[in-house]
């Protein structure tokens, strides 16, 4: 079954996110246009990108594409990271590509970008209609690793006119079928598609944690593999919040000094639950993490950093990293899916 995704930029300034949620499944945010100059920042991106994030709304990005050479794709590719930092767009990061003029460039602007979005860690797309992808683009997609978005409008009429369907000549992952339908909260008609691939399949399976630890207090969100608190500074850690890729759903066991063993269930993505204690000065002596639900098809592994141990030996799920009974405080963890 499909799910309902709207595209909006700066032609619909200050969208009611509160007041639209309840009537799609995900949203895709334009984060600019051209290549990479501040001005060029679409200037609803901030806004928009917050408050889907604020909400839990799912949400991908595209950027339209000018490039007309090789230097200008890339700078293309470096706004769109740019812009991107710090962000979890779920649903892709695709290059909209509509410009006829430069359809001559538009093989390799379609196989350099999705070449440099999957390794930056996102997932790439690519925005066409089909008359221009037959015209332009004939077997990329056979090229690229992609998610495909194809417009096709028929009568604009609001609504899906499967008479109207495009056809590109091979299997797409989303249409988008009117820029008129309606919805309250968005001033004036709203670019709707139809999404068919699963919003859990399209994350890569990272996942984003962050230590609160003696001194700094909660310290940057870091994510897959990468170290959370501090080494070689005698500092506790004393909570941490763990950020799972859309889908997964994560159950933990943290011993904290004073208390013992404490279950924090429901950790999805989104809900930024805290497992520990702040302000209170105690210690986390171990932990335990286990998935619930795991559409992802990667393993999850942890490692903690302890006081007069180091680097303990890595864990898989459910199993205990860190100690219990000898008054040791964790300093550090890594946390990955692989």
């Amino acid at each position: 079954m499909s799910k309902l995704v709207i595209d909006v930029s700066y032609a619909q300034p200050n969208v009611n996110w509160e007041k639209v949620k309840p009537q799609i499944d995900g949203a895709i945010l334009r984060c600019g246009y051209g290549s990479d100059i501040a001005s060029q920042d679409d200037n609803q991106w901030l806004r928009n990108v917050a408050e889907c994030e604020r909400l839990g709304i799912p949400y991908g990005t595209y950027l339209y594409s000018y490039a007309d050479n090789t230097a200008k794709i890339q700078s293309e590719i470096a706004h769109c990271l740019r812009l991107l930092k710090g962000h979890k767009p779920i649903l892709g990061v695709f290059l909209d590509l509509e410009e006829n003029k430069l359809g001559w460039i538009a093989p390799q602007a379609a196989v350099e970008w999705c070449k440099a979005i999957n390794e930056a860690g996102y997932k790439a797309g690519i925005y066409c209609g089909a008359y221009y992808y037959r015209q332009f683009l004939p077997g990329i997609h056979e090229m690229v690793n992609a998610l495909w978005w194809i417009a096709g409008y028929g009568h604009n009429s609001g609504v899906p006119e499967l008479a109207f369907k495009p056809n590109p000549g091979f299997v797409y992952d989303a249409w988008q079928y009117t820029s008129t339908k309606l919805y309250n909260g968005i001033n004036g008609g709203v670019d709707t598609s139809q999404w068919y691939v699963p919003f859990d399949a399209v994350e890569d399976p990272s996942i984003e944690y962050r230590a609160h630890c003696q001194t700094y207090g909660w310290m940057d969100w870091v994510h897959n593999g990468e170290k959370a608190g501090t080494e070689g500074e005698a500092k506790r850690l004393e909570a941490l919040q763990i950020d799972p890729p859309e889908g997964v759903e994560l159950e933990v066991d943290a011993h904290m000094q004073g208390i013992g063993w404490k279950t924090y269930k429901g950790i999805v993505h989104g809900n930024d639950i805290l497992i520990g204690t702040t302000g209170e000065a105690r210690r986390m002596e171990a932990i335990r993490i286990r998935c619930v639900k795991n559409p992802t098809g990667k393993k999850l592994h942890y490692q903690v950093h302890v006081q007069t141990y180091g680097w303990m030996a890595p864990c898989n799920e459910g199993e205990q990293a860190g100690t219990t009974g000898v008054a040791k405080r964790m300093e550090a963890i890594r946390i990955c899916f692989e």
